[in-house]
């Protein structure tokens, strides 16, 4: 199982500056309303979305939000991961290798679910390390993963938490937060972060090499926001800076699509020629030609700074944090 997750902002705001590009009339008509979920408490945001199968989603949060829905989204309910956590507690990172084994990270602890999340155990706490405000987990088997935060931590496990190694890079520096991690396959992958930051691996994860840093000023990735890769191959990677950014050597070089995203970031790619995009200051974006052109479209009357795309097999789920609903994208993806 592959899962992208993305932040995504939807709002009523239109934008102008995005050339447009020949598409269905209504793009919003291709999204369906699935619930309507409740909010993170004390306006606090939500932290992660996945799928552990088609039809069982999680979100977890600050404020220990933690829910489910094991219908596709239709209805949601609480589950527990520790009974002892308070609402002072918050989530951060989730992540199912496969639908019964999963991961979750808050602060400097990580849980483990081998029964579909049923029942969690600690796999890691603060005599594992120093894990603060993690960032995101990623399991490419049920025993082989990866946790990173900020700081420029990473942290890996091959026996399925029972003992982790410290992979930290200390050139990157301590300003550096690592945001994203991506493989494409159980050799190749990515770690994106702030200040320009990419790593790469080709061995899984047995060693990182720095693709760029913050010295790097002359790429400056990530401009507008959260950093986010998406992989298309071994050698073709996207971002976004104000337009889509395309890699074809694995990340060394890129170039620009032209295409005006007028402050795009992050995003959620079919193939290399179809995306989903956020656009401040809010609305979503739709190309089909590789970012030469975007549409612009909006799903609600209630703006968001926060949101996130999931992806299981070809189906495609959003979710707006600004009035908490849950989408379904209704085209294989």
């Amino acid at each position: 199982m592959k899962k992208y997750s993305i932040f995504f902002l939807i709002t009523i705001l239109a934008i102008t500056g995005c050339e447009k590009v020949s598409t269905p009339a209504n793009e919003a008509a291709d999204w369906t309303l699935l619930a309507s979920v409740k909010a993170v408490g004390n306006g606090l945001g939500l932290q992660d979305m996945c799928l552990s199968d088609q039809n069982t989603l999680w979100l977890v949060g600050q404020t220990n939000y933690c829910i489910k829905s094991t219908d596709g989204g239709i209805t949601w309910q609480d589950f527990v991961v520790d009974p002892l956590a308070t609402s002072q507690w918050h989530w951060y990172a989730i992540n199912f290798p496969t639908p019964q084994i999963g991961y979750i990270v808050g602060g400097s602890i990580i849980y483990k679910t081998i029964n579909g999340g049923t029942s969690w155990v600690k796999v890691f706490d603060r005599a594992n390390g120093n894990l603060s405000a993690a960032r995101c987990i990623n399991f490419i088997t049920p025993d082989k993963g990866f946790v990173c935060s900020s700081f420029g931590i990473l942290f890996r496990t091959t026996d399925g938490g029972k003992t982790w190694t410290d992979q930290t890079i200390s050139s990157l520096g301590s300003n550096v937060t690592l945001e994203k991690i991506v493989f494409i396959d159980e050799l190749h992958g990515w770690i994106s972060g702030t200040m320009g930051t990419l790593l790469k691996t080709t061995d899984g994860g047995n060693t990182w090499n720095i693709i760029h840093s913050n010295a790097d000023v002359t790429l400056s990735l990530y401009k507008y926001g959260s950093p986010d890769i998406a992989v298309i191959s071994q050698n073709e990677l996207f971002t976004t800076n104000g337009s889509l950014l395309k890699s074809s050597d694995a990340g060394t070089t890129w170039t620009d699509s032209e295409g005006i995203l007028n402050q795009g970031m992050n995003l959620t790619m079919k193939d290399r020629d179809e995306a989903f995009c956020l656009v401040k200051p809010g609305s979503m974006a739709h190309t089909y030609d590789g970012g030469k052109t975007w549409t612009l479209f909006t799903l609600n009357t209630y703006g968001s700074l926060v949101g996130y795309f999931v992806k299981y097999g070809h189906t495609l789920y959003g979710y707006n944090q600004g009035d908490n609903k849950v989408y379904k994208y209704n085209k294989p993806w």
